[in-house]
């Protein structure tokens, strides 16, 4: 066990106004010194455990199709492996129990799934410096550089007297092998290695809005706490992993006190988080290396994140969005940006479109389809999904099938992803009883629900769930919307794999739907295919205070409901429970509802490699894409073209499989009452019933200060 002195010393260097950077083995030791209570540890992971079956991949993830790029993995098992530990006393201290359910969630690579661990995100372990991938032309292999080494030479506005030179070694290993084996451990998210790569290393538009590339800003303690880089011009530098505190320790004099102040819960639990207060003002650009647009939306940089561009030499337009996290007034701002911008491609006589969506994680998905619709009046997107069919969510459906008029009809009851009420059918058609939206469904030894599928039409639905910002258009009183000026052909989707959440349900709208094609930049080091969107497939992330908040609400219309629904009890580790959530919605395609999109291989029709002049100026990258989409196809890396999977194909099978698969699942709906392999069974009738008094007791309980319910009392 660490000494006290080690949290002296790092409460000494910590200051209240300062948070400077420290010794890795200082904040690891202070980590480590942090006390395990066995009887919260374990506590938090039984009441975990019922919210953790509202994440809808449980099966898949433990029995995955061939054409799933990552390992499989038990996440219910894995949880209570680690409950078995906590009991029989394994873990000695905090982080290395908080570090082993990190571990555990992030072989999900879900970037929709997450729990807010409040030791683990103390400190931020960085390295020494950063590093970027760079092809000589776009389809040979790449070499690593330091970021730090190129980024100087793309600044410099005079010669200078040296070149960035590749990095040949990295601790002594090979650093492809060095980097593959980092990204298998500690990367989050990506659905496939590619993606994976691609987070580790920098690029300009994440930095331009804020996000840090994932290597050396991490939770986990480093394997090495020296990185010795050897460069191919005979030079090798060594540097020092640090560590930055997110948290003010002034006080903090043992591990003790450092459980007290972070991981016990308290009426504010993220009171010693330490905060910077900014005024950030609104961007007429991002800068290098984005050219000069002819389009801003307001507010760029604060809340808006739509930029347009004209490469009036071979008239092509550029779409730029590395975010749809935009709602109230930004949320209308885009759409009206959008609106102006195709309006103006049209007076310009730009002749095709590329939308460029590098770093997109995803945001307000009413702006994914209204992106979709103004690009494409005439389709109508599809946007099946399903969910998890678990007891919890029989209880609440039939709860709110059975409640009220007045409930049914109102705007709580239609935004909720549980409701029968905010739900359409795959043709679009109302549920007539809650069995019917319910199911459940057999799928790969689960259950699910039916194929849901969007009412846009409930136009007030749609202004809620983008924080009273949009009517998506062509529906309601936005139905009037101008004709399509882009066709299929001549649009293009250019990703760096980190398409997720609301980026991917745009995605899947353009490429199935539309025919748009996709080109994918970057990825590992090798030849061949990648796929265009490797973030996290599912179309909706929910947070344990929203489960919370509707198990609190459907009790107040059925205390019976109680004894399936989760715990509504004060967590004894100060988690976040609006930070901490859950994928609940499988995004599905039309004619392939017996499998989940997060598990399908989607090639994109082109692949490049980053060069130095295309992170140095994004015309150059733009028109690089261009060129290898409707000009040279031989541009494209080898091997990265012509996959049946770049269309309209489902493949479930090995990416260099010569046919696309079949499962032997139908997706025939059963009454089977099973355990699947999620460890989660549909609804018995034992299940369904609960004490009275049981249930009367559960609904007077709250979440504590982390949550505020709203309840509708009728």
């Amino acid at each position: 066990m660490p000494s006290t002195n080690s949290i002296l010393r790092l409460a000494i260097a910590v200051g209240v106004s300062d948070l400077p950077a420290i010794s890795a083995t200082l904040a690891y030791d202070c980590l480590r010194s942090v006390p395990i209570n066995v009887t919260a540890a374990a506590g938090l992971i039984n009441l975990y455990l019922p919210y953790l079956q509202f994440q809808s991949t449980l099966g898949w993830l433990k029995s995955p199709p061939p054409s799933y790029q990552q390992p499989a993995t038990d996440i219910v098992g894995g949880f209570n492996d680690i409950l078995t530990k906590v009991q029989s006393e394994q873990f000695t201290n905090e982080y290395d129990f908080e570090a082993a359910i990190q571990s555990l969630v992030t072989t999900a690579h879900d970037g929709h799934f997450g729990i807010s661990l409040p030791l683990f995100k103390s400190f931020a372990f960085v390295a020494p410096w950063s590093f970027v991938t760079l092809s000589a032309d776009g389809s040979a292999l790449p070499g690593i550089y330091v970021a730090q080494d190129f980024f100087k030479i793309s600044a410099s506005t005079t010669s200078l007297p040296w070149n960035a030179s590749a990095v040949t070694q990295v601790n002594g290993q090979n650093p492809v092998d060095f980097f593959s084996a980092y990204a298998s451990k500690y990367a989050f998210g990506q659905i496939e290695p590619n993606g994976d790569w691609n987070l580790l290393f920098e690029n300009p538009t994440r930095t331009v809005i804020g996000n840090v590339a994932t290597f050396g800003n991490t939770g986990f303690f480093p394997d090495d706490l020296t990185l010795n880089l050897t460069f191919a011009n005979g030079t090798s530098v060594s540097g020092e992993w640090t560590a930055k505190a997110e948290v003010n320790l002034t006080g903090v004099t043992s591990g003790q006190d450092f459980y007290n102040l972070q991981v016990a819960p308290s009426e504010s639990s993220n009171s010693s988080t330490a905060t910077a207060a900014t005024s950030p003002k609104a961007k007429t650009q991002w800068g290098a290396p984005y050219p000069s647009p002819v389009a801003v939306q307001k507010d760029l940089g604060i809340g808006g994140y739509f930029t347009g561009y004209f490469l009036n030499e071979t008239s092509i337009a550029v779409i730029s969005l590395p975010s749809f996290d935009m709602d109230g007034a930004f949320a209308l701002s885009f759409q009206q940006s959008l609106t102006a911008f195709l309006a103006e491609c049209k007076t310009a006589g730009m002749k095709k479109l590329i939308i460029d969506v590098q770093s997109n994680g995803g945001g307000t998905v009413a702006l994914g389809f209204d992106f979709f619709k103004q690009l494409f009046p005439t389709l109508v997107p599809f946007g099946g999904s399903q969910l998890h069919a678990i007891p919890a969510l029989d209880a609440i459906g039939s709860t709110l099938f059975q409640s009220s008029p007045a409930f049914q009809e109102s705007i709580q009851s239609r935004e909720s992803p549980f409701s029968p009420f905010g739900n359409l059918d795959e043709n679009l058609q109302a549920f007539t009883s809650w069995d019917e939206m319910f199911g459940p469904v057999s799928q790969n030894g689960d259950f699910v629900t039916t194929t849901l599928r969007n009412n846009f039409s409930d136009v007030d639905v749609t202004e809620a769930g983008s924080g009273f910002g949009i009517v998506i258009s062509g529906y309601g009183n936005n139905s009037v919307v101008a004709p399509q000026y882009f066709q299929a052909e001549d649009i293009l989707l250019l990703t760096d794999g980190y398409c997720a959440s609301t980026c991917t349900v745009f995605a899947e709208s353009l490429k199935t739907i539309a025919g748009v094609k996709q080109l994918a930049l970057g990825g590992r080091p090798v030849t061949g295919l990648m796929q265009s969107v490797s973030g996290v497939r599912g179309s909706q992330v929910y947070a344990i205070a929203s489960i919370a908040q509707t198990a609190v609400e459907v009790i107040q219309l059925n205390a019976s409901a109680a004894a399936v629904l989760p715990p509504i009890s004060d967590p004894p580790i100060a988690i976040d429970p609006a930070k901490s959530e859950f994928n609940i919605r499988n995004q599905i395609r039309k004619g392939s509802e017996n499998v989940p999109l997060q598990f399908t291989y989607q090639a994109a029709d082109c692949r490049l490699f980053y060069t130095g002049a295309m992170l140095a100026d994004y015309t150059v990258l733009w028109q690089a894409a261009a060129d290898a989409i409707w000009g040279n196809t031989t541009l494209c890396v080898q091997g990265s073209t012509g996959h049946p999977s770049a269309g309209n194909v489902t493949w479930v099978n090995a990416p260099n499989a010569t046919t696309p698969g079949s499962l032997s699942t139908t997706g025939t709906t059963t009454n089977s009452t099973g355990t699947g392999t999620g460890s989660s069974a549909s609804p018995t009738a034992t299940q369904k019933s609960a004490a009275e008094g049981l249930a009367a007791a559960w609904s007077s309980l709250v979440l504590g200060g982390a949550l505020a319910f709203a309840v509708m009392l009728l």
